[in-house]
């Protein structure tokens, strides 16, 4: 396996508060506590001390959670550490994406995992316990229910949608993994990903559970705990935040002052910040909460609460209430013991909104580390690339057409440059010549120039698009080429699913990847095998 760093600078569909934070831009400093460098662990760890978390729930819960999986003794003796005060975490957090959806999110777990081996080597007295909490209460179906193997794309159809996506049942799996089977053939591991596949996605579990099942097969033995934060004892600990948020709309006063200040450094507003930024289970459904003037109600139903009535649900029944993407990081951070968020450039750019709102809540800002990235080629990819004749950091642009013009610049003799050059000679001397007649015969020749100027260029327009017929072949091959690293013109990380690559390299894949996902190393991976 080849492996070559490649800066962040030289990479497109890179946004640009995420390439500014990988720098540490100075802009952005004000934003966040502490610099993404393995020595500011020391300070972060001290401050998270002063904040104790009830740990003995949060080892309860993980233990009756994997109380009926298959359940590794090492996993057992990682939740029990975390009653100890030594102990803390770094985490990483996604959806319930269908069999793990895109790359990153196999990239952002292994950052997740060799961070937290990273701390605690430079921490010896530590225990840093790598933590990957489900984001299973989302609800936004579109978002989780389809993935991309090559060129196909495997989709979920499932007749309850509008509620936690966690929460659903796992009918029409079975169909989709059916679809994964045809889609990856006979691979070296095929057979054994469809058996795991039918074995985490089955039963009478929720989808949720599902899920965390998968990904424990993946990561369990590198030392990977699995957090759904959908229990009541964890709502009840954030009941306060609740409340405040019904009443107060404290998030509301707190966060778009920040955003105000990042767009005046030229970043745009991340998250939409509401008056309340809760959802409220209504059966199967996760419904939106508004204020109006008779008390509270449901968007999109005709459910009602008068003041007294939803406030009163909230003290008996908070695990009713589901925060949003802006209450999410308070509830996260008031029930672990964390240290870091491992994230994408999109996360972070929202978390970087929310120091304030920590600071009034009188919680500890964890570091904000961002995810490694990454690009796979296989055997037939650097096969492909190496026809198409032309260097690997060509394909790094955004533009397939600067890519096609490039190669039949530099693959023929299309230039009419030196005809321009000659040209603007000659019409020097007939312009010497004109107005040495008459000086109003300047005007009539710099018309003509023009003219023929533009004649050149639609001339030249015509000539390249003459090469390009010639040359349809190889400009197929370099539009394939730039597919691979970056399908749907994006990252390959960003769209593509790991089991095809899994199928072929098997569960030492992710072995052998780990030792090179140092998320403080902030360099883009480019993997040849």
């Amino acid at each position: 396996m080849k492996l070559t760093y490649i800066d962040y600078n030289d990479l497109p569909f890179i946004a640009t508060r995420d390439l500014h934070y990988l720098k540490q831009d100075p802009k952005l400093r004000p934003f966040y506590t502490y610099e993404p460098v393995i020595e500011a662990f020391t300070q972060v760890i001290e401050a998270r001390k002063k904040h104790p978390v009830d740990r003995n729930l949060l080892a309860d819960i993980l233990l009756r959670q994997y109380q009926e999986r298959s359940t590794e003794p090492h996993t057992i003796t990682q939740i029990e550490q975390l009653r100890a005060e030594n102990t803390f975490t770094v985490i990483t957090a996604h959806q319930p994406s269908l069999f793990t959806g895109p790359l990153y999110y196999i990239y952002k777990t292994l950052s997740c995992i060799h961070l937290s081996q990273q701390v605690e080597v430079h921490n010896p007295d530590y225990r840093i316990i790598p933590l990957f909490i489900l984001g299973g209460e989302d609800h936004d179906f579109a978002e989780i229910n389809h993935l991309h193997l090559g060129d196909k794309t495997i989709e979920w159809q499932h007749p309850m949608t509008g509620g936690a996506c966690g929460r659903l049942s796992l009918d029409g799996l079975a169909a989709c993994i059916e679809d994964v089977k045809r889609v990856l053939g006979d691979a070296s591991f095929t057979e054994e990903v469809i058996s795991t596949l039918q074995e985490c996605y089955s039963g009478e579990h929720n989808y949720a559970e599902a899920t965390i099942r998968f990904i424990h097969h993946l990561f369990g033995q590198l030392g990977l705990v699995i957090l759904n934060m959908d229990e009541p004892e964890f709502k009840a600990t954030f009941k306060q935040f609740i409340i405040d948020d019904l009443i107060a709309h404290r998030s509301a006063q707190l966060v778009p002052p920040v955003q105000a200040e990042l767009e005046a450094a030229g970043y745009p507003a991340q998250a939409f910040v509401r008056d309340i930024n809760l959802f409220y289970f209504s059966g199967n459904q996760r419904e939106r909460i508004e204020q109006d003037d008779n008390g509270y109600l449901l968007v999109d139903t005709l459910q009602h609460f008068t003041r007294e009535e939803l406030l009163e649900i909230a003290e008996q029944h908070p695990e009713r209430f589901s925060p949003n993407v802006i209450l999410r990081p308070l509830y996260q951070e008031t029930i672990v013991p964390n240290l870091a968020y491992i994230g994408g450039g999109g996360e972070l750019a929202y978390w970087l909104e929310r120091k304030k709102q920590f600071q009034y809540y009188d919680l500890p800002f964890p570091m904000l580390v961002r995810r490694n990235s990454a690009a796979w080629l296989d055997e037939h990819a650097q096969a492909s690339i190496r026809k198409g004749g032309r260097p690997l950091t060509d394909y790094f642009v955004a533009n397939t057409d600067a890519l096609i013009a490039d190669f039949i610049r530099d693959t023929s003799n299309i230039s009419l440059e030196d005809a321009r050059a000659e040209m603007e000679l000659i019409f020097k001397q007939i312009m010497d010549q004109g107005q040495s007649i008459d000086s109003k015969l300047s005007f009539p020749i710099e018309g003509v120039r023009v003219r023929m100027n533009k004649y050149l260029d639609r001339l030249e327009q015509k000539m390249v698009r003459a090469e390009k017929r010639k040359q349809e072949p190889a400009i197929h091959r370099l539009l394939h080429n730039h597919h691979l690293l970056f399908p749907n013109h994006t990252l390959q990380e960003r769209y593509s699913n790991f089991l095809p690559i899994y199928t072929r390299q098997g569960r030492k894949w992710l072995d052998e990847l780990l030792p090179y996902f140092d998320p403080l190393d902030h360099r883009f991976l480019l993997f040849e095998a």
